[in-house]
């Protein structure tokens, strides 16, 4: 049943727009460090 209490759908809040950015930045950032730390410098040479 959709009742009030149910996550979705949300309000747009400051509180909710800053969650939402700061997982994607944070995701973003761990994803590249660790796409970073697997490139050795055989592959930087070709």
């Amino acid at each position: 049943m959709i009742t009030e209490t149910m996550a979705y759908p949300t309000a747009f809040t400051f509180t909710n727009v800053a969650i939402v950015l700061a997982t994607i930045f944070v995701l973003g950032i761990l994803a590249s460090y660790i796409a970073s730390t697997r490139v050795n410098t055989e592959l930087l040479e070709g």
